[in-house]
């Protein structure tokens, strides 16, 4: 965490650096500001590549978003904020531009669920088909972990609430 503060320029020797309230906080956002720097060229690639993306991701997030008292489920706004998630979590949503492409061609879409206190920091990534039924799920290293249950329950919560605004 400090290696990446004083990378990016960051005065060490303030307490609200080297000693933050929430240093998982503080280090998923250390991690981002350093993701983002690494991902603008391919943001700007990708952008070019598929033009709608950005478009179709924002008509998404009125139909998707959502919470409960626990999670709340955040759709991306742009390319970068998948290319950031998929490098914050070690997975496969920032390796290739399969995903963006899927997006793009309405196929898929993307979502991040979050934790309702912690909306900053990744959790799990989620893919999913326009009618909610969820390809995918991962956390770091494209896994489950101890809150897959959770998560599940979350995601079924969610996709009622997609089927009841459907109709």
């Amino acid at each position: 965490y400090l290696a990446m503060m004083k990378q990016q320029g960051h005065d060490l020797s303030d307490a609200i650096v080297y000693r933050p309230k929430d240093l998982e906080q503080a280090h998923a956002r250390a991690v981002a500001e350093s993701e983002r720097k690494n991902v603008e060229e391919v943001v700007k690639e990708y952008n070019e590549k598929f033009p709608n993306v950005k478009e179709i991701m924002k008509k998404a997030a009125k139909r998707y978003a959502y919470r409960n008292d626990r999670y709340i489920m955040v759709i991306p706004e742009g390319i970068e904020d998948v290319l950031i998630e998929g490098k914050t979590l070690h997975h496969c949503i920032s390796s290739s531009d399969r995903y963006i492409g899927r997006i793009n061609k309405g196929e898929t879409y993307i979502g991040f669920v979050r934790r309702v206190e912690k909306q900053d920091i990744p959790f799990y990534s989620i893919e999913f088909e326009p009618g909610g039924t969820v390809r995918q799920k991962r956390t770091y290293y494209d896994r489950h972990d101890e809150h897959i249950d959770e998560v599940v329950e979350f995601l079924r919560e969610w996709q009622e609430h997609i089927k009841a605004t459907m109709t």
